[in-house]
């Protein structure tokens, strides 16, 4: 394996076990935090806040208002950090040659076939067969599941070549990655919301079962990183930045599916008596 290898298996096993390990010993833990930080009202308001827009104008329009938020952080929180990213070419250039110069045969065609996983010629078969499969399990309201994954997978693509214009760095050496990495945010994104809209179709799940499949999401997007890197198809801040760009979307792509799974009409007011008749679903949200 070598000492690349093992490197790439310590920053795997970095972030999963200790996140399935607290996850299991304290499953509220982010709540506990969140109370204690002030926060618990802040996002009950937000709730609130999302409820009403629902309420008064209907699920549609409260999941445009939280896409156009979901844009609006991605440049909010991708954009700085491309530009610390391009500042921190010293860094890149010293991992690049590192890993240049630590490149044994058999990992590399490894990471060859590991690095698939967040091209597009994959990515773009699995996201068609996700929701194919989603559409057909799902028992009502089929036709959110192609919303929300065309407009996100849209709006990666595209929002991936403005930041990489906005941003304007040097690509590596011989190749043409550039920031954010496609590939980090493509998974992320994609097995994401696979598993997200998957566990939403059970009704009862545990909640290690759920921490275990998201951070197997986790683990395939630090890998894909690791792969890239290891590579030398991107600079390390590209991919850290493609994680976090995917991050972001997938929160977003979240929250906007959640809104249209509300109770509620699709615009406007609910038919009066009509109200409070529509339960939602049990299971992981």
């Amino acid at each position: 394996m070598g000492a690349y290898g093992l490197i790439g298996v310590l920053c795997v096993g970095a972030v999963l076990v200790p996140a399935l390990a607290v996850a299991a010993w304290r499953p509220d833990l982010p709540w506990d935090l969140a109370r204690r930080a002030g926060l618990a009202r802040a996002t009950a308001v937000l709730d609130a806040a999302a409820g009403a827009v629902a309420a008064a104008a209907g699920r549609v329009p409260a999941a445009l208002v939280a896409y156009v938020f979901t844009v609006g952080a991605v440049m909010l929180v991708c954009w700085p950090l491309g530009v610390l990213a391009r500042g921190s070419l010293a860094l890149d250039e010293a991992v690049f040659r590192w890993s240049a110069a630590h490149r044994t045969p058999a990992l590399t065609d490894l990471m060859d076939v590991v690095t698939q996983m967040g091209n597009r010629s994959i990515t773009k078969p699995a996201t068609l067969l996700a929701v194919v499969v989603l559409f057909l399990l799902r028992r009502r309201r089929r036709w959110v599941v192609p919303a929300v994954f065309l407009t996100f997978f849209v709006t990666q693509f595209y929002f991936q070549g403005i930041l990489e214009h906005a941003v304007g760095r040097p690509d590596p050496p011989g190749a043409g990655g550039n920031y954010p990495s496609g590939g980090c945010a493509r998974v992320i994104l994609t097995y994401g919301l696979v598993v997200w809209f998957c566990l939403r179709e059970r009704r009862a799940v545990s909640r290690p079962a759920a921490v275990a499949l998201y951070g197997l999401v986790v683990a395939a997007g630090v890998l894909e990183a690791y792969s890239r890197t290891y590579l030398l198809k991107h600079w390390v801040t590209d991919t850290v930045g493609g994680l976090v760009y995917g991050g972001v979307l997938l929160l977003g792509a979240v929250a906007v599916a959640t809104l249209l799974d509300r109770p509620g009409p699709l615009a406007g007011h609910a038919p009066e008596g009509s109200r409070g008749r529509e339960r939602p679903r049990a299971g992981v949200a």
